[in-house]
């Protein structure tokens, strides 16, 4: 799937919590709580698409201005054996690199919706894959403290994996700690089979989960 720009996935930002029934409520506020879960079910995330960055683009380019927030939420995020901060701008101009993001509170509001310029600031998560001819990796996920928990992060899982069915690829992988619950419940969630335990994958005391979502038969292509 080529990366012309900002694309844009609508990806579900998640159900909507399970509307109690209360001999209190009245008819009419069961219903209006009612459409309102419908509605936040319905809410999607708009999961943008970093466009290339090019090795000759202006640090004061609206991308590499992108580019410099996500380094600085992996400096925030992750272990400093783990984060790519320092490398995250060469990471991006690899031709088998993808990078998906997502802003804060930035859905998309159906036909006739304009996108309108990314903020740096808005930032609420980004999610980093690299593909070779068969298979792809996800090698970063990330979401901002403040934002977690609002479905940034699975809406980004929806959209990669829909970018990685698109260039027909057989399956997808990642590494996860297994001590990370709430990451593990997440793939999971999606679809993700833990496939083995990596011995020493983050240090010599810290394992890795292999997980894998296949999405084509290799007998099918």
């Amino acid at each position: 799937m080529p990366e012309l720009g900002h694309g844009v996935v609508m990806a579900m930002a998640g159900e909507a919590p399970a509307m109690a029934s209360s001999p209190f409520c009245t008819s009419e506020e069961r219903r209006d709580g009612a459409m309102a879960a419908d509605q936040e079910a319905q809410r999607a995330w708009r999961v943008r698409t970093l466009p290339p960055l090019l090795s000759r683009a202006s640090s004061s380019s609206p991308t590499a201005a992108l580019v410099d927030e996500f380094a600085r939420l992996e400096r925030r995020i992750f272990p400093k054996h783990e984060s790519l901060s320092s490398s995250f701008a060469q990471e991006v101009k690899k031709r088998n690199q993808t990078v998906l993001y997502v802003l804060k509170d930035d859905v998309v509001k159906g036909e006739g919706d304009v996108e309108e310029t990314a903020d740096p600031a808005k930032v609420a998560g980004y999610l980093m894959y690299s593909w070779t001819s068969l298979a792809a990796s996800i090698t970063k996920l990330a979401v901002r403290d403040t934002c977690r928990r609002q479905g940034y992060g699975e809406a980004l899982i929806h959209a990669a994996v829909q970018h990685i069915r698109d260039r027909r690829l057989q399956c997808v992988n990642l590494h996860v700690d297994p001590t990370r619950s709430a990451a593990v419940a997440l793939y999971k969630k999606n679809g993700f089979l833990i496939e083995t335990t990596v011995k020493s994958y983050y240090a010599a005391d810290r394992d890795a989960y292999r997980m894998a979502l296949q999405l084509t038969s290799p007998d099918a292509l």
